[in-house]
This record gives C-alpha cells, structure tokens and sequence, in this order.
C-alpha cells in the first residue's frame, strides 16, 4: 500500500530541463522546444518520484546510511537542484 501513495505524494516532482531545436517548416524558421519531464511522462509517468524513493532506499539498505544522512542528503540535493534549476517542484 506504501508503494501506491510513492507516487500520489511526490508528483509535484519534475524534471527542469527542456532544450531548443531550430526546425524548418515550408521554409519558414520556428524553435521548438522540447522538455525533458514530457519525454520521461510519454515512456513512463511518475518515473522521476519513483526513481527518487529508489535511489534513497538503494542508499539506506546498501551504504547503510541512516535517516539523518539521508534527510541531510535530501536538504543539500534541494538546495543544489533549487539554484540550479534542474528539478522543479510544481
């Protein structure tokens, strides 16, 4: 049951990334633009959440971290992700 709400909980998790393509249509010029976080909704929905949790279960079972690392882990990673604009929270 856990595992259902994974999802529900962090969906407000996306990717920021997006990048530009010059196209040409009928001769004319146009940008499109295209973002990551579609790219991964279209293969699978829910990826990045899920591939967080994963990651930080990966971290507390097989590095044996403990839950103040990893919580201290998450703040530092926000704050990184924040500045830089990589992930968004929506």
């Amino acid at each position: 049951i856990l595992g259902g709400f994974i999802p529900s909980m962090l969906s407000g998790i996306q990717i920021g990334l997006e990048y530009t393509s010059a196209i040409s249509l009928e001769g004319q010029q146009a940008d499109k633009i295209f973002r990551v976080q579609e790219m991964f909704d279209n293969i699978a929905p829910y990826l990045v959440p899920i591939g967080l949790v994963a990651g930080l279960l990966w971290l507390i079972k097989k590095k044996n971290m403990t839950s103040i690392q990893i919580l201290i882990l998450i703040f530092v990673l926000a704050a990184v992700c924040y500045f830089t604009k990589l992930l968004i929270v929506a």
